[in-house]
């Protein structure tokens, strides 16, 4: 607000030089008297209880529009009130203005209970503002960082995005003190700031995480070789397994081929065995396994023909031994001198020879069973409930004789005898 001032005591106050200077005795009078009759004006007041004090900002004069020329002397001072809801009202300024010209001109022209008197009451107290804290840093206490915001009769400091305010649900401590995260909770690979009272941290370059504890280029460098390395693996373990399969396929092929009599085994591409359908036959033959079973049959016929004629000049054992007989001679009883020259075994197959008499005939049929014949070779369906790979061969049992006929074998140019 803004007062003049036109006497002190009975001396009248005009404008001079002088009073620019705050450090000059008159400067220091004025203010000094200023104060004391604004405090004691305020005091005659309904304002009392509310008024705190008062501070003189400086004095100052405007051109005189009367006739003697001379400059009224106005003093600016700022009125300190408490805050309150009554204080805080926009209207309280006119209410001040109100009851301070009302003091004035109950005390006929004096300013309170001071030495300073006014000629009229009329224009000697100007109309109240409210004061803008916020353009002084002398008149608020915010943070340096804080952003401060004028309100009426007082000021509103709040604390910048990314600071801590501990006071921030306090609107009368507010914005005084502005946190910042330490630099090192991001481990100096960023900038830390707060978020909902939160410490969060803004990385740079490469580095990620809540704290920028990972380093992107190290973490993407680990990750692509690891990638190549499964890469590498699977593609391996599928070359191995179809590398298997075909091995599997080929040997199983070359087993097949190798082994004719199981050459029907062989497995399929699904490597599952050949199992027919329900109700067919339990083997499909086809026209290869029939000239395979040809082949096999013609050469273990010339192998194993246990019937086919013996080269001449070599001595033979009896047939009885070959069919698994125990002999047929009494085990007890001596043993029979036989001839040792020019044996030669009578063939089964073949045509006789000219010197063998009819008696051989019997002989033979006596040494080898009037009943025996050559087994054939059994079914495929035999085969399969069989156990072994070798065909059995049956042969009919004949009481053994208790002696053996000895024009079996011949002599050349000798007719046959026995031996008893």
């Amino acid at each position: 607000m803004s007062l003049r001032v036109d006497r002190m005591y009975d001396q009248r106050l005009t404008w001079t030089d002088k009073l620019q200077d705050k450090d000059s005795p008159e400067y220091l009078h004025l203010e000094y008297e200023s104060s004391n009759a604004i405090e004691s004006a305020m005091q005659m007041t309904p304002f009392s209880d509310e008024f705190l004090g008062c501070r003189v900002n400086s004095l100052y004069t405007v051109p005189s529009r009367q006739s003697t020329g001379l400059s009224p002397v106005y003093v600016n001072l700022t009125l300190q009130l408490e805050e309150s809801a009554e204080t805080l009202r926009p209207a309280i300024k006119k209410d001040i203005q109100r009851h301070l010209l009302g003091v004035i001109h109950r005390r006929s022209n004096n300013i309170g209970s001071s030495s300073l008197w006014v000629d009229s009451p009329a224009g000697s107290v100007s109309q109240l503002e409210d004061l803008d804290e916020c353009q002084h840093a002398d008149l608020h206490d915010c943070h340096m960082v804080a952003t401060c915001s004028n309100t009426f009769g007082s000021f509103h400091c709040v604390c910048p995005e990314g600071y801590r305010d501990p006071w921030a649900s306090n609107n009368h401590h507010s914005g005084r003190e502005c946190h910042t995260c330490p630099q090192d909770f991001c481990n100096h690979r960023g900038e830390c700031r707060y978020q909902n009272d939160q410490p969060v941290c803004k990385c740079g370059g490469s580095y990620y995480g809540a704290q920028c504890e990972i380093d992107g280029e190290v973490l993407g460098v680990a990750i692509g070789a690891s990638v190549a390395a499964v890469i590498i693996i699977v593609s391996t373990l599928v070359c191995l397994c179809m590398w298997s399969r075909r091995w599997s396929r080929e040997q199983k092929v070359a087993a097949g081929m190798g082994s004719p009599v199981f050459g029907y085994m062989a497995t399929t591409r699904n490597n599952t065995i050949k199992t027919p359908a329900v109700g067919t036959s339990p083997y499909q033959v086809s026209l290869e396994d029939r000239l395979r079973w040809a082949q096999i049959a013609d050469v273990m016929a010339q192998a194993t023909n246990h019937y086919a004629p013996e080269p001449g000049g070599i001595a033979t054992r009896p047939s009885s031994t070959i069919f698994g007989y125990g002999g047929t001679l009494p085990h007890l009883s001596a043993p029979i001198p036989m001839p040792r020259l020019s044996l030669r075994p009578a063939s089964v197959h073949g045509t006789r020879a000219a010197d063998s008499s009819c008696s051989e005939e019997e002989d033979r049929t006596d040494l080898l069973g009037r009943n025996f014949h050559v087994p054939r070779p059994k079914s495929r369906s035999s085969v399969a409930n069989q156990s072994g790979i070798y065909y059995d061969v049956d042969y009919e049992q004949q009481p053994v004789p208790t002696c053996i006929p000895m024009n079996t074998y011949t002599m050349s140019n000798r007719s046959n005898y026995y031996c008893t």
